[in-house]
């Protein structure tokens, strides 16, 4: 008997959700078109980039919204069972919330390993290209451009400051180069040069002028081409600088993170994005947590009902998330923290809600 009720309430979840995420994202993908469509005109960008676009937007969209669809799909699967009495049935007959929440589980926990699987694979190479496009369709930024960088700071192995006035990617050369090599807050060493390839793993110098300051004298030195094998940046550094995180997959993300503490720079908000790169898929498992104590409970009130408290409850859970992380930008929370305080928060409500329910 239990085992066919599971294959019921299963069923049922899995048959709607699929519904709701179809839905979901056609209603996404028409509002941000209506919104964007006269920007797609005003630049003319052809028809087949704006379908392009809208393609490799898709699973974005999924990945973002998966969560209320699962909120939804959990309230409208349980709560439809509520307004028939079969969840007061199911109760006489012995069966618990805890047996209810148990086969949730399974779908929740499985959605949450393939969004992690996904938001790792698949989400960050179709957002390269849906922002490809933005870029170069829309923002009118030439697809060269695109590699190239201007005006970079950076503190390489906290004792050398550079400054970059202009960097390609394309052929991974810097110009106008400074470097401050500091002996505690002494400044020992300058470095100015014109340009500056990097090439089989180490940076060449050109035209470069070298001074070299003691306590009485400063020793100027000249050097057409000087190779400068100390510098542990690279140029994917450069080049990421200005690279949004949905872009980057985890692996891609950790790296850039450690080059950055690496050579001195506020690696913070980074961190905190490539700790939320784990905690937001996870997002689908906590909201049907949450949202199983809700939608057990009978109401007189119909689904639309339902449907406005998973809204709340969504904004709630969003807005709490973004609040804690907007702390962890700031340096008030430590970055872990700042973004898996949402989860941790909801998780902790929502197993108080389920102890709390009637059995």
């Amino acid at each position: 008997m239990i085992k066919i009720i599971d294959r019921y309430i299963l069923s049922n979840f899995i048959k709607l959700i699929f519904f709701i995420i179809i839905a979901g994202t056609s209603i996404f993908l028409i509002v941000d078109l209506i919104e964007n469509l006269d920007k797609f005109i005003d630049r003319d960008v052809p028809y087949l980039y704006i379908i392009y676009y809208y393609i490799y937007y898709i699973p974005y969209i999924v990945y973002l919204i998966f969560p209320v669809c699962m909120l939804l799909t959990t309230l409208f699967t349980l709560g439809s069972m509520a307004q028939r009495n079969e969840i007061t049935a199911m109760k006489a007959g012995g069966i618990s919330v805890y047996r209810v929440l148990t086969v949730l589980m399974i779908p929740a926990i499985l959605i949450s390993v393939f969004m992690l699987f996904t938001g790792e694979t698949v989400v960050p190479y179709a957002n390269k290209l849906r922002l490809d496009i933005n870029r170069e369709y829309i923002k009118k930024v030439p697809k060269s451009s695109t590699t190239r960088r201007g005006r970079i700071y950076l503190m390489d192995e906290d004792r050398r400051l550079v400054y970059i006035g202009h960097f390609n990617g394309e052929t991974n050369t810097a110009f106008k180069i400074n470097i401050m090599e500091l002996q505690g807050n002494k400044l020992v060493k300058r470095v100015d040069s014109e340009r500056m390839v990097y090439n089989d793993g180490y940076w060449t110098l050109y035209n470069t002028k070298i001074r070299q300051f003691s306590a009485d004298s400063v020793k100027f030195t000249e050097d057409n081409v000087m190779r400068w094998k100390e510098l542990t940046f690279k140029p994917d550094d450069l080049l990421k600088i200005q690279s949004m995180p949905e872009e980057m997959n985890y692996w891609e993300l950790k790296d850039f993170v450690d080059r950055l503490i690496f050579t001195g720079s506020d690696a913070t908000q980074w961190r905190i994005e490539l700790y939320y790169k784990i905690a937001a898929p996870f997002a689908n498992f906590i909201i049907v947590i949450f949202g199983v104590p809700i939608a057990v409970t009978k109401r007189r009130s119909g689904l639309m009902v339902g449907f406005g408290i998973s809204l709340l409850v969504c904004f709630l859970y969003f807005g709490l998330t973004n609040s804690i992380k907007i702390l962890g930008f700031k340096g008030l929370l430590e970055p872990l923290y700042s973004a898996w305080g949402g989860n941790i928060a909801f998780f902790i409500i929502g197993i108080i809600m389920v102890i709390s329910v009637k059995k």
